[in-house]
C-alpha cells in the first residue's frame, strides 16, 4: 500500500473529511445531499488512488441540483477553487439522461447516479464500480481528453446494459492516460504515464 493510499483510507475512517491532502492542483468532487456518504467514499479513493499525483477533494454542493444544466454549470464553475482543475458532481437528481453530462470550456460535469441496472440492491457492488467508471470518464472529459473507441477504457462511450457492467473497464488506456498526462502537464501537473493497461478490474 502507497503513503497516499493510506492518507486516503485514514480520511475515509474519520468520516465526514474525503479530502486528500497532496499539495499543488486538485481535483473537485462535489456531492448532493442524498448521494450515500459511502458511495462518495469510495469512488473519491479509487479516483485519488488512480490519479495517483492528483488531490481529490470532496465538498457538498452548497445548493440543489434540481435546476436546469446551463444554470448547474454556473453553479458548480462557481465553486472552483484557484487550484481546482475541474469539478464533478455526483447527485441522483440530475434532470439530464446522460450517465455524464460535461462543459468543458467550464471545467465541470455532471455524474448521474440513477441506477441503470433496475435491478434493485441485488449488484451493489457493480453499481459502485459504474459510478467509479463514469466519473473517471467525468474528469477525463472535463479535462480534454476525447471519447476513446477501446471498449475497456473509462473514456468509451457506450449504452449501459445491466449485464454488461461487470466487463466495463475503469481505468484509462494507455493512449487516453498519455493525453491526459500531457493535458496535466500543461497545468503544471505531473502525472505518469503508464506502459500497460490495467482496466480496473
Amino acid at each position: 500500500m502507497t503513503m497516499k493510499m493510506i492518507v486516503v483510507s485514514a480520511l475515509c475512517v474519520l468520516g465526514c473529511c474525503y479530502t486528500v491532502v497532496a499539495g499543488g492542483k486538485n481535483l473537485l468532487m462535489l456531492t448532493d445531499a442524498d448521494v450515500d456518504a459511502a458511495l462518495v467514499t469510495r469512488v473519491s479513493q479509487y479516483c485519488s488512488v488512480e490519479l495517483d499525483r492528483v488531490s481529490v477533494n470532496v465538498l457538498p454542493l452548497e445548493t440543489s441540483s434540481k435546476m436546469a444544466w446551463p444554470k448547474l454549470a454556473k453553479v458548480l464553475q462557481g465553486q472552483l477553487g484557484k487550484d481546482d482543475l475541474a469539478a464533478v458532481l455526483l447527485t441522483p437528481i440530475f434532470s439530464g439522461s446522460n450517465a455524464v453530462t460535461v462543459a468543458s470550456n467550464m471545467q465541470v460535469a455532471v455524474v448521474n447516479l440513477a441506477d441503470p441496472r433496475k435491478e434493485g440492491k441485488a449488484q451493489d457492488e457493480l453499481y459502485a464500480r459504474w459510478i467509479e467508471r463514469e466519473t473517471m470518464r467525468a474528469y477525463g472529459l472535463v479535462l480534454g481528453v476525447m471519447t476513446c473507441p477501446n471498449p475497456q477504457c473509462a473514456m468509451s462511450d457506450y449504452k449501459v446494459k445491466p449485464e454488461s457492467l461487470k466487463d466495463l473497464g475503469r481505468n484509462y488506456c494507455p493512449y487516453c492516460r498519455k493525453i491526459l498526462s500531457d493535458k496535466l502537464n500543461a497545468k503544471g501537473v505531473d502525472l505518469p504515464e503508464i506502459k500497460r493497461f490495467n482496466k480496473g478490474t
